[in-house]
């Protein structure tokens, strides 16, 4: 489903850069309220005001609430509540090449990153992977697009499309910025088939819409210094979820260990890195974890909240 956000109040909204997504606070029943971020699709002129702010989103069949509240409930006149947009997915400007391979409904801020890129003459392929035609988001939006090449890869088995990204990155000169989204592990084989090649790390930028897959590493207890308050965080559970129903003050953005809006500081503890925001020295310092993904080896955490 596509969605096309307004203000409610009439007039013109913010403009923003390709990538960049929006979050909205949805509604789920007795009072609860779940934030989803959802990438933008259409492209602005650079610094112009845009009548509306465009989503793309599919019915995941797991849907942890977002999805399936938009598609059930949300229709022609409804009202939400959306956050600013916010980009830690931009294009690199002045880059000798650019690269856009899509998983899925990875398609949605690529989209928008095609686009512009097209209106700009620049350099720029992409590689859309999906079921099938039937279930490729956008396709006659894509096939529109001047100047940029857009190939398809669809009904292909999990070797397939180890190969054909394999020959994607061995096809790509050096100079070229890759930009890649879609399910955790299309993203994950993306980035080593790149590595493989011999393209650096900062060239391959990427978003998520899920945490990477890992083995839960199981319940832990968090005491938050400030408040003295102690928390039990189970298997299934995030920490960002635990901190969020105690009623602690911290942000949530991507929920997929991509933006670092759920920072927390760690005074005591082991922490089990799973995000994709914080740098290896980041990491060896050890006071700094992202709480939507990451969990602790440590039977205890004491956070700085």
């Amino acid at each position: 489903m596509r969605y096309v956000l307004r203000p409610a109040g009439g007039g013109v909204l913010p403009s923003f850069e390709p990538g960049a997504h929006v979050v909205l606070h949805l509604p789920l029943g007795d009072g609860a309220v779940v934030a989803r971020s959802y990438s933008l699709l259409n492209a602005p002129e650079p610094g112009r005001a845009v009548p509306s702010y465009d989503i793309g989103v599919l019915l995941h069949p797991r849907s942890r609430g977002g999805s399936s509240h938009l598609h059930a409930h949300v229709r022609a006149g409804s009202i939400v509540e959306c956050e600013p947009p916010r980009n830690a997915f931009a294009l690199v400007p002045h880059a000798g090449a650019h690269v856009l391979v899509a998983g899925g409904i990875g398609i949605t801020p690529l989209l928008c990153m095609a686009e512009r890129l097209a209106r700009e003459h620049a350099d720029a392929v992409l590689h859309y992977f999906c079921h099938d035609a039937e279930q490729a988001a956008f396709l006659a939006d894509l096939e529109a697009l001047p100047g940029v090449a857009v190939h398809t890869h669809f009904g292909l088995s999990r070797d397939d499309i180890e190969r054909r990204l394999a020959g994607i990155a061995m096809r790509t000169p050096g100079i070229s910025n890759f930009y890649v989204c879609g399910p955790a592990g299309f993203i994950d084989a993306m980035r080593r088939h790149a590595a493989d090649a011999g393209h650096a790390p900062s060239y391959v930028h990427f978003e998520r819409f899920e945490a990477a897959a890992t083995e839960d590493a199981g319940a832990f207890e968090v005491r938050l210094d400030v408040s003295g308050l102690t928390l039990r965080v189970p298997p299934h559970q995030s920490l960002l979820d635990a901190l969020l129903a105690a009623g602690a003050a911290v942000r949530a953005d991507c929920r997929a260990g991509n933006c670092g809006a759920c920072l927390v500081t760690v005074q005591q503890g082991e922490i089990d890195h799973r995000d994709d925001f914080l740098l290896d020295e980041d990491r060896a310092e050890g006071r700094l974890m992202c709480a939507c993904v990451s969990r602790s080896k440590s039977p205890l955490l004491v956070l700085q909240l």
